[in-house]
């Protein structure tokens, strides 16, 4: 179990480690080593891009499952082709997750590429469809800063076939020649996010001619890029943006005549990239647009996968979505049918030939196939041996674990969204229990007076509220962990004040709280692969499982597990080197914590620290002070002297 996600990067100024018995944990570090996965033999994770082949025989799907999921179309149905999913590199927790699929423009559709957040960032991977063999991969690094783009959230091909562009998480816009494996080209960056942060996703990228590229990016700017020359088209900004909306997700039409945007608001916006002609499709209020797709058989139809939450409650819940066909022909954009879905329709297909609509997700996440010809019901619904978890419980005596695997559509209690049965697993017994007997303790929404309230406008900020009233909005990263899902909380104690911990995407995080300070987050758990769904504290707050749509449950212990220091699992001391200067070594490097999954190793000497992409200024007193009161979710960069080598006179 690991406490902290602590991104930490080893280098070593005399050349590279070998592996000797006292360097063995650094095998868990090498990204080659291979992991095992589950494999239900269906999709486990949210999908991010789902998309025909020309030829219309297959069906592929990619998203947090972390692999390229292939379905077969015969006969008017869906099932899973004898090579369904092909892999490229992944590694522990969000490493490995795919946000982007684009498929090559040959009639064959000989290759494809996926991006994401690869166990490098901002990866990028060229697979031969037939075989599933990695073709040519690269990792993008800015050549003046010498860091990653962000994720890869966007990627085309040109026509040619030869080149792909791709569009990362910092609004940055990249060609790779790959066929020529050539670097990786900056051609153009869409502006910082808000406030700084420079966050602005790249949500489409498109080759208009094989000299130039159009991207449009999360807050509704584009650019016309030129490919292969040095200099960065300026940002233009459509006409959309007049409203206060920034794209959820960006679509081109078969022709690439046509763009088309779900908004984070009740909108979407169809537009030419000539310029000129804007739609705007406005839905009901309370509906939100999760994904937008031309039907390539018919330009002026879109289908829209609309969402709402659950009524009732101050949550941000999602209920059952839609999905809604519309003629854009008129001058109004029209309704012509409506399907029903389970859960979140995440993504949309038309079939490239005939009128055929497949839709991704679901409260097992799904591969729904209709025929839009007869709409009454489903043709094909496929689906893994797995179910995603939405309920969780312990016994307390804490030997008894059970949990839920079917949702309640209608809960609007965020600790409260699975229904049925339970099924409960002895822990000491390693054995299924009747659940007639099994009693769950009792979780805390409240503790010691403190309460969780939702903001009511944004609905990834919650507030630890004071027993005097005062809110603490719970720190977090939004664009890494989502929205808040779910929360427990825990009595104060003889040495610990009230805690609260919070489900989120990827795992959780434990938050102190207290009448001065407010909400101090002390932990972030992390090993989910999705969303977690619920969560249960044992009987003496000593640990705690939970659960997500990922089809996992974890146990995490709550407790000091790291005695060299709680967060970090590291004992460092400031020494004086007679006539020379101070020095940071390792004292100890607790096996399983953070800094022992960095690589660090008891005598290493630290020599240079960043903290947060920063550089820590002073020397070893300084980065003490630092390293021991790190900030849980932070990146730590350690450079390090090993194996006793000598100081050199620029040490002195």
């Amino acid at each position: 179990m690991r406490s902290l996600l602590l991104s930490c990067r080893l280098t070593c100024l005399v050349g590279a480690l070998a592996v000797s018995p006292a360097d063995a944990q650094t095998n868990r570090l090498d990204r080659q080593e291979p992991e095992l996965i589950n494999e239900s033999n269906g999709r486990m994770g949210t999908c991010d891009v789902l998309t025909f082949t020309a030829d219309g025989k297959h069906v592929l799907a990619v998203g947090d499952d972390k692999v390229v999921r292939v379905y077969d179309f015969e006969d008017g149905k869906l099932r899973p082709a004898q090579r369904s999913a092909l892999r490229w590199g992944v590694w522990r927790e969000q490493r490995g997750a795919i946000y982007a699929l684009a498929l090559s423009p040959d009639p064959e559709n000989k290759y494809l590429a996926i991006g994401g957040l690869g166990t490098l960032t901002s990866s990028v991977a060229v697979l031969d469809r037939a075989t599933g063999d990695i073709v040519q991969g690269i990792t993008a690094l800015h050549p003046e800063k010498g860091k990653d783009y962000g994720a890869v959230w966007s990627v085309a091909f040109n026509a040619a076939g030869n080149k792909v562009a791709f569009g990362t998480g910092d609004g940055s816009v990249l060609v790779w020649d790959f066929k020529n494996k050539k670097k990786e080209l900056l051609c153009g960056r869409h502006p910082p996010g808000p406030k700084g942060e420079g966050v602005n996703t790249v949500r489409l990228v498109r080759f208009l001619d094989d000299d130039t590229l159009l991207s449009v990016a999360e807050d509704g700017t584009f650019l016309r890029s030129p490919v292969g020359g040095n200099t960065v088209q300026q940002n233009k900004p459509l006409p959309v943006t007049a409203e206060p909306f920034t794209f959820r997700q960006v679509t081109a039409s078969a022709d690439g005549k046509w763009l088309a945007a779900a908004t984070h608001g009740p909108a979407v916006f169809v537009w030419s990239v000539a310029g000129g002609k804007v739609r705007k499709i406005d839905l009901a209020k309370g509906e939100f647009p999760r994904c937008v797709v031309f039907d390539p058989a018919h330009p002026d139809r879109v289908a829209v996968s609309v969402g709402s939450l659950v009524a009732g409650g101050n949550f941000h819940i999602e209920g059952d979505h839609l999905i809604r066909l519309y003629d854009l022909a008129g001058d109004k954009a029209k309704v012509t049918q409506e399907l029903p879905h389970t859960f979140r329709a995440e993504f949309l297909a038309f079939h490239p030939k005939q009128n055929f609509l497949a839709v991704a997700g679901g409260d097992n996440h799904e591969v729904t196939l209709w025929d839009l010809d007869q709409p009454k019901q489903p043709v094909s619904v496929l689906r893994g041996a797995g179910s995603c978890l939405w309920g969780v419980a312990l016994s307390a005596n804490g030997e008894q674990v059970a949990f839920q695997d079917q949702r309640d559509p209608k809960s609007s209690d965020p600790n409260q969204r699975g229904t049925g049965p339970w099924r409960v697993f002895d822990l000491s017994l390693r054995k299924w229990r009747d659940a007639a007997d099994f009693k769950p303790v009792e979780q805390l929404a409240t503790a010691d007076k403190w309460t969780i309230e939702p903001d009511g406008d944004d609905p990834y900020v919650w507030y630890a509220v004071s027993p005097k009233g005062k809110k603490w909005p719970l720190p977090r990263f939004k664009k890494l962990e989502g929205m808040p899902r779910c929360y427990a909380f825990l009595k104060a104690g003889d040495k610990t004040p009230t805690r609260v911990l919070v489900g989120h995407y990827w795992g959780l995080s434990l938050y102190e709280l207290t009448a001065n300070e407010g909400a101090r987050r002390t932990r972030v758990f992390a090993g989910h692969q999705g969303e977690v769904t619920a969560l249960a504290v044992s009987a003496d707050q000593s640990w705690a499982v939970s659960v997500a749509n990922d089809q996992s449950l974890a146990a995490w212990n709550l407790g000091d597990v790291f005695p060299s220091n709680p967060v970090t699992g590291a004992k460092l001391a400031d020494e004086r080197v007679a006539g020379l200067r101070d020095r940071l070594v390792v004292k100890k490097a607790d096996v399983g914590s953070p800094v022992w999954e960095a690589g660090l190793l008891e005598t290493d000497e630290v020599v240079e620290y960043a903290y947060n992409a920063r550089l820590v200024p002073g020397g070893p007193a300084e980065w003490l002070e630092r390293l021991q009161n790190v900030e849980p979710g932070r990146e730590n960069y350690f450079k390090v002297r090993r194996g006793g080598h000598p100081l050199t006179a620029g040490d002195r």
